[in-house]
């Protein structure tokens, strides 16, 4: 991509995230108002269907798949971390349970309190909230030289971490795990991983055009930088796959949970 492109296309992304951040202060502020939960995150919503339309705009299939293939041992970085925290969660199960039991007690609350709400309001919901934590972690985290590397694999490890210790729960079963997360999970988790993966792209390419530009090598440091905004288009993959995910886990989850007797 040519820089005179690059530039406002990163500016558009920034200003993008900034909006993004916002309406979720604004939520967090009065979370327990459903109205301004509703309209929070139907702003959300529509903000990442934007910044899919500004990124789709600028992408073609053939940068897409240039992008994977050029990340490609990341994405397995960000994949082994996931399985070895759920390795972590399944065999240290009594141990996490003091630390994981307040996250699960903090998710039923949050689905008590949207109970009054449409049940149609629920994709908007799941889709606000994956695309806020997937950009907040591709996009965010990973402009952040060193240190975003820590939350980036720590969100990978403890969500790893909470598959494992609910597949050790004693009314769990492989069949249950499954029905409750095959159907929506076979696109939310390849977004996931491409968000992390996206993250330590941009944070090595930060660094290494910083190394470049301080020993006056500034082409390679705007080459390194045109492969941090080639990862940050992968986010016109993950954000149809984070939307047609949230329809599938309101929908089409329920109805194989209930199909299997659950």
């Amino acid at each position: 991509m040519k820089l005179k492109t690059a530039i406002p296309l990163a500016y558009l992304i920034l200003l993008m995230m900034a909006l993004f951040f916002f309406t979720s202060a604004f939520v967090a502020t009065w979370k327990k108002d459903n109205n301004i939960l509703l309209i929070g995150d139907s702003l959300q919503s529509l903000l990442a269907l934007l910044l899919f339309a500004l990124l789709a705009w600028f992408t073609t299939w053939t940068e897409i798949k240039r992008a994977v293939m050029r990340n490609k041992w990341l994405i397995v970085v960000s994949l082994c971390i996931a399985v070895l925290g759920g390795i972590v969660g399944y065999l240290f199960y009594d141990g996490l349970k003091a630390y994981i039991s307040p996250l699960l007690e903090g998710l039923k609350e949050k689905v008590k309190q949207t109970e009054s709400l449409s049940p149609h309001f629920f994709p908007v919901m799941i889709f606000s909230n994956n695309t806020r934590v997937s950009s907040m972690t591709g996009l965010f985290f990973g402009s952040i030289p060193l240190m975003g590397f820590i939350p980036v694999f720590g969100m990978l490890f403890v969500n790893g971490a909470l598959v494992g210790f609910l597949a050790h729960l004693p009314q769990s079963s492989v069949t249950l795990l499954l029905a409750g997360l095959a159907p929506h999970g076979i696109l939310e988790i390849p977004a996931f991983i491409l968000s992390t993966s996206v993250a330590m792209r941009i944070n090595i390419s930060i660094l290494r055009a910083g190394y470049m530009f301080l020993n006056s090598d500034k082409t390679r440091a705007q080459e390194e930088m045109g492969y941090a905004l080639e990862a940050a288009k992968l986010f016109a993959l993950i954000i149809p796959l984070l939307f047609i995910a949230a329809f599938v886990e309101s929908y089409i989850t329920p109805l194989v949970l209930k199909w299997v007797g659950v």
